[in-house]
This record gives structure tokens, C-alpha cells and sequence, in this order.
């Protein structure tokens, strides 16, 4: 529906999100998600982990959200807030990228220095952290 509505009045909907800008508005009802759980193949029933919880968020408020990304990442970069070795949730950054950037770190400090590495990898950490 709201493709049919950009096709038909693009002025419309780029004013709509234009007034959200401005106000600092971003309406309630853009983000009630509905969930859903679904069953992984080959999982106990009677277990909750079993289930991979699935939230179906409004259209509109997506494409709001990821138009304030574009802009919030926009105001970032032009301020330089950000410190180059942050890789995650960045524009032309990958893991790929970190580890390559880590590897030449550490063959270039191996040529002169001794050299340690510790990483840490919990599970579900976020959901574990107060």
C-alpha cells in the first residue's frame, strides 16, 4: 500500500517524514511490533528455546527508522565522532574488514615486539549484561 502511495505522491510522503524530522516525532504506533514464535526444526515443543521469537514491525516505521540511520550515521561522519577501529554497525566495515585490520597489526608489531592476543566470546552476552 504505502509503495502505491510513494508512486502516486512522493511530495507526501517525503513531507510526512520530513514534519517526524522536525518535531523529533516518531509515532507509537510505527513501533508495536507483533511477534510470533516459531518452532526450530527438530526442537522440543515444551522447551522456550526452542523457539525463534520473529517481530513484524510496520512498514512505514522501518523506512523512517532507516532514514534516521542514514542521517544520524551522516551527522557522525561529518563530526568525526567515531573512532576509525569501530567496524560494527558502520558503512564499509565488515568483520572482514576488523580481523584483516588486526592481522596486520599483529604481523606488524610481531617484527619488533612480543605479542598477545585474548578474546572472549559469551554466549549471549548482551542477554546476560545488566
Amino acid at each position: 500500500m504505502w509503495r502505491a502511495v510513494f508512486n502516486l505522491d512522493k511530495d507526501f510522503i517525503l513531507g510526512l517524514f520530513n514534519v517526524c524530522f522536525s518535531f523529533n516525532y516518531f509515532p507509537e504506533c510505527l513501533s508495536n511490533a507483533r511477534v510470533f514464535f516459531l518452532l526450530k526444526d527438530g526442537k522440543d515443543p515444551g522447551i522456550s528455546s526452542s523457539y525463534q521469537p520473529v517481530c513484524l514491525l510496520p512498514t512505514l516505521g522501518k523506512i523512517s527508522e532507516r532514514l534516521f540511520l542514514i542521517k544520524f550515521n551522516y551527522w557522525l561522519d561529518q563530526n568525526n565522532i567515531l573512532h576509525d577501529n569501530q567496524f560494527g554497525f558502520r558503512e564499509g566495515s565488515s568483520c572482514d574488514l576488523a580481523i584483516q585490520t588486526m592481522v596486520d597489526i599483529i604481523q606488524e608489531t610481531m617484527k619488533t615486539n612480543h605479542l598477545a592476543l585474548i578474546s572472549l566470546d559469551i554466549k549471549a552476552a548482551y542477554d546476560n549484561i545488566n
